[in-house]
């Protein structure tokens, strides 16, 4: 194989995470009944409220926009 092109995604999934955040972020019902339904957990599962806070600062994005992480989109060719 020929390796034809090499692109880093990186801008591309970070702009992804963003979206998708924006979306999680918008008012529904039924995402706030799943919610409600956590709320015992929460409340006594300190595990539970460590993923939380994970989800609030969206580690993955921080790890693109920091370098620690990269995506490259490979193309190759068959020779």
């Amino acid at each position: 194989f020929k390796l034809v092109n090499s692109h880093s995604g990186k801008l591309d999934y970070i702009e992804t995470i963003k979206v998708w955040r924006r979306r999680l972020k918008k008012f529904g019902w039924q995402k706030y009944a799943a919610y409600l339904s956590l709320a015992p957990s929460l409340l006594y599962d300190p595990r539970m409220r460590n993923r939380l806070e994970n989800l609030k600062i969206a580690p993955i994005r921080v790890a693109f926009e920091r370098g620690i992480w990269d995506h490259f989109r490979l193309v190759f060719e068959k020779i």
